[in-house]
């Protein structure tokens, strides 16, 4: 197994308040992710450091590092725009822009100098497939991506995500504002592309990191407690408080 982002003794502060208390995790290339654990236990915070969309929230500290092929990405001299053209992210509220569903997919190639029309096309198109979305809106890319359901919306996100090629794609949430059919969709989708791309995902959803993560890591006030083989985490908890959660003691 090759790790692919890897956090060492994190710790970020939101001034007073330490909301990540030394995180030491290795996410693993080509496998899925999960984060889970209560709210405000720290997950978001943590995904969001792996592209540094922390960077624009006011009074962040942050310390210890994050290497990406084993590279710092809290370097100084490190290239934010590249870096999160390698590490993509979608929300948890789908959030087409306010044009047409062509031109959500090209902003990004758009943006890193991509200006052929030939190649734009092809770049839409695959992208669209590869997020399971093109057959839906083939006939209508050039009206607006807000006229397209909650769960067509999320799955454009997740093809504007992937036409600027990233190496690995941070979901936060990205289900949970959909219904249950547009919700099994995105987690097939998520199956097939983790062949292409390392993928983080935090869910409040323990069924669903329990179906589609390889991974898992349960986070608690700030804390990494516990992170390992989704089964084993599922199945054989080392810690009593991941046990105490999955079980539904508290959260």
């Amino acid at each position: 197994m090759s790790v692919k982002i890897s956090s060492k003794n994190l710790n970020l502060h939101y001034g007073e308040k330490h909301a990540l208390k030394d995180v030491n995790l290795d996410i693993v290339e080509n496998k899925i992710t999960a984060f889970i654990g209560p709210s405000g236990c720290g997950k978001s915070t943590f995904l969001k450091t792996l592209n540094r969309m922390n960077d624009y929230v006011n009074n962040v500290k942050i310390d210890g590092e994050i290497t990406l092929d084993g590279e710092n990405i809290y370097d100084p001299r490190v290239d934010t725009t590249v870096l999160r053209k390698k590490v993509g992210m979608v929300f948890q509220q789908p959030n087409p822009f306010p044009m047409s569903i062509y031109d959500n997919i090209a902003y990004g190639p758009r943006i890193h100098g991509i200006k052929n029309k030939k190649k734009l096309d092809e770049i839409v198109e695959k992208s669209l497939k590869a997020a399971a979305l093109y057959d839906e809106v083939a006939d209508r890319l050039h009206t607006s991506a807000l006229g397209l359901s909650g769960g067509q919306q999320q799955r454009l996100c997740i093809a504007r995500c992937l036409a600027v090629e990233p190496e690995i794609i941070l979901l936060d949430e990205p289900t949970s504002a959909l219904d249950p059919i547009s919700t099994l969709k995105i987690e097939e989708l998520l199956m097939e592309l983790k062949d292409k791309y390392t993928i983080a995902i935090v869910t409040h959803n323990m069924q669903q990191a329990s179906r589609i993560a390889d991974y898992t890591a349960f986070f608690l006030v700030g804390e990494m407690v516990e992170y390992g083989e989704t089964k084993d985490i599922f199945s054989m908890p080392k810690d009593k408080r991941t046990e105490d959660y999955i079980t539904g003691r508290f959260g």
